[in-house]
């Protein structure tokens, strides 16, 4: 047999004795209970109020059947399909966050100065956009045209240059894009310069080399002279003084000193070779760096 519970009697005009355990303020168990009840009435419509300031639905049901007038403000209104919310004002809604994704022909085209700093990822293309109250603009700051190399395919939102005309997306009171064509490098290096609306192709001069001509020179062999010594002959007779105030005479002496004959040996001047030089014509891709090779691809 199930046991039955059974509450205490409590009399509701008794005090309460023990006003210790968090009782205070009130005389009688009626008067708590009145209380109490009233609290959990106050909590259940502060829940309901708050549950109800979020709505939620389409964007053609905000527009057509939930006028922003008929809510408090602060009340806010999500868009099940563009997964932006909006908030009332008391007079109209106003975008206040999230983020649509579309393609590009999606995009929303009933914009206004409500829908100030509506974003938009445009996901054929990779582009996150703002709408400024008139116009979209760039929300990343990821334009379209910039350059970049990569060691795979980037995938959506890129494309390499190789020739292929790409349609690059442009920004403004709509959304729309604009044609490129792409330039293929060919293996050419990029090189800094004034953009004209268009890349160029890779282009250059083949440099004419010329082959120098060497001349040999002719040495000269010098002629030595050889000298003639010539020999020197004593005088006959000279006189020597023997005496103060007496002169001797001393007989005749000869004395020879023979100078010899000097060979100049003749000096050989050795002909010298001018070689020839040959300056290489260059052509585009004949002189290179050492490189890694990637490919080039344009941000669409």
């Amino acid at each position: 047999m199930p046991t039955q519970l059974v509450a205490p009697f409590v009399p509701l005009q008794d005090p309460i004795a023990n006003v210790r355990n968090g009782l205070v303020g009130h005389a009688t168990w009626e008067e708590f209970f009145r209380d109490l009840t009233g609290g959990f009435r106050a909590l259940q419509t502060s829940v309901a109020g708050n549950l109800a300031t979020v709505l939620h639905n389409t964007h053609a049901a905000r527009v057509a059947s939930f006028p922003a007038s008929d809510y408090d403000a602060g009340v806010q209104y999500f868009e099940t399909d563009r997964g932006v919310f909006y908030r009332t004002d008391g007079t109209d809604w106003l975008y206040t966050s999230g983020e649509m994704r579309a393609v590009l022909g999606a995009e929303p085209t009933d914009l206004g100065a409500d829908d100030a700093g509506f974003r938009l990822f445009v996901t054929d293309y990779r582009h996150r956009v703002y709408w400024t109250g008139s116009a979209w603009d760039w929300a990343d700051g990821d334009v379209p045209g910039r350059l970049a190399h990569f060691a795979a395919d980037p995938g959506v939102g890129w494309g390499v240059l190789d020739g292929t005309t790409y349609d690059l997306l442009t920004v403004g009171a709509t959304l729309g894009t604009s044609s490129f064509v792409s330039p293929n490098p060919g293996g050419a290096y990029l090189k800094d310069g004034a953009y004209t609306g268009s890349v160029n192709a890779a282009s250059g001069t083949t440099g004419t080399g010329n082959t120098g001509t060497g001349t040999t020179g002719t040495g000269t062999t010098g002629t030595g002279v050889t000298g003639t010594g010539t020999t020197s002959t004593a005088d006959a007779s000279f006189h020597v003084g023997v005496a103060a105030g007496a002169d001797e005479t001393v007989p005749d002496q000869f004395h020879t000193h023979t100078v010899p004959a000097l060979d100049i040996p003749g000096l050989s001047i050795p002909g010298l070779s001018v070689p020839s030089l040959s300056v290489p014509g260059l052509g585009v891709g004949t002189l290179e760096m050492r490189h890694v090779a990637a490919p080039i691809y344009v941000r669409l």
